[in-house]
């Protein structure tokens, strides 16, 4: 399969546009510096960080695969993201052009043999939805079972390494530790991600552990799955994020289930839903919650994980030094006369904003986006924190997952009752 059947922009031009772009920043910045005085070179030195983070978010906008997934994750918290591009930002998510019918059937062939037809009494060739590494058909099977069938760009996973090489290069100047932070974090989430081995078998697992609760979540259709492709049960009903754009609100129902599927997933079996996206939780037509895509999973997370969270976002639940000595468990270079000064710049931050939230039986979100800040500082100084240098690789994918939560509900102006999953 020739890369000219797969070619929205090329991915090289576009990262050599960019890195050109960077270099006359670069230029331009220290030409200027010959004649400035020390406040003058302090602004020269902002405004190009500024100019080439805007560089960065522009082209990553023009790109699937990786460079899409960095910009999801720099989305993630508004802030990152200068808000003259924040709408074409938003835009770059739902305008991902979707492959033609003629690749979809080689894929369909090359994954399912050449008689793939005879499995299908009906598929639709027009993409219900196309994102960073794929997307998704529905289609009804020769004994009448709808399913969705999620199929993997072409070369995803040999660009990936490439892509990521050059991200890394390029966040060496800029010198913000949570967009270096996510180019990092998202090396390790499209390895997860471009797996739909592993896709099938994290679906398969929530199945199992939560298929008695109210969550309603597909099961996995084994003989349309293979390494490119992830068959699915259909679920009928419309993304959160539509519900949200057709009726300007999500039912506190709804964004409740939400709350509680990622907070008993995570406390009650050890498993972190990293990819809590208004557009993978459905409104099904018979009122209850379905969850899609299962890419970005981490499952079987240590007690002292769950325990250090459940520590640092229900302080009421466990103590302070239970807490620390998690830390130090996890890696965290913690001296006995470092301790207190870890306390005060780390733990008791995050436990008085979580406090705030958790003080009464609800929580209204409508008004927590001075609390996001606030968590989004406790982050940023736990990325900084020379002592957690060699800490547990999981903490930054958990503390994006619960921002990209706390964010969703926000948005959504939810009230949701915070204690309920310890019930």
């Amino acid at each position: 399969m020739s890369k000219e059947d797969f070619a929205p922009p090329s991915k090289s031009f576009v990262f050599g546009e960019m890195a050109v772009k960077a270099a006359i920043e670069e230029l331009n910045m220290w030409s200027r510096m010959w004649f400035a005085n020390k406040d003058q070179k302090e602004k020269l030195k902002v405004n190009k960080q500024e100019k080439l983070g805007e560089i960065l978010i522009e082209g990553l906008s023009r790109l699937k695969g990786t460079g899409l997934k960095v910009l999801q994750n720099l989305a993630i918290d508004e802030e990152m993201i200068p808000p003259a591009m924040l709408r074409k930002v938003e835009q770059s998510f739902s305008q991902v052009t979707p492959m033609n019918s003629f690749l979809v059937k080689r894929i369909l062939r090359e994954e399912l043999n050449d008689e793939f037809e005879n499995l299908f009494e009906k598929f639709d060739f027009k993409a219900l939805a196309a994102g960073s590494i794929g997307q998704v058909h529905r289609a009804t099977l020769i004994n009448g079972r709808e399913v969705a069938i999620k199929i993997q760009y072409p070369h995803v996973k040999t660009d990936f390494q490439n892509e990521m090489n050059w991200l890394q290069k390029m966040s060496i100047y800029i010198e913000h530790p949570l967009l270096r932070n996510s180019i990092k974090s998202v090396t390790l989430q499209m390895l997860e991600e471009i797996d739909f081995c592993k896709e099938a078998t994290n679906a398969k697992n929530f199945k199992v552990i939560l298929g008695n609760s109210p969550f309603v979540l597909p099961g996995v259709v084994e003989e349309i799955s293979g390494e490119n492709l992830v068959g699915y049960e259909f679920l009928d009903g419309l993304p959160v994020i539509e519900v949200f754009q057709n009726e300007a609100r999500v039912s506190e129902r709804l964004c409740q289930n939400i709350y509680d599927f990622f907070f008993c997933s995570f406390f009650d079996h050890g498993i972190l839903y990293a990819d809590p996206h208004p557009g993978n939780f459905l409104q099904l037509v018979d009122g209850k919650m379905g969850v899609v895509d299962f890419g970005l999973v981490q499952s079987d997370l240590p007690d002292s994980i769950r325990n250090l969270f459940k520590g640092l976002l229900f302080p009421n639940r466990v103590s302070e030094k239970e807490v620390l000595q998690c830390y130090i468990s996890l890696g965290a270079e913690i001296h006995d006369d470092q301790k207190e000064e870890f306390l005060n710049e780390v733990i008791r931050p995050f436990r008085k904003i979580s406090q705030s939230m958790v003080k009464e039986d609800s929580f209204d979100f409508k008004n927590s986006n001075q609390l996001v800040k606030s968590f989004r500082q406790v982050i940023l100084s736990q990325i900084s924190n020379e002592k957690l240098n060699n800490f547990n690789s999981d903490l930054s994918l958990i503390h994006k997952s619960i921002q990209s939560l706390y964010l969703m509900l926000g948005k959504f102006k939810a009230r949701i009752k915070t204690q309920t999953i310890f019930y």
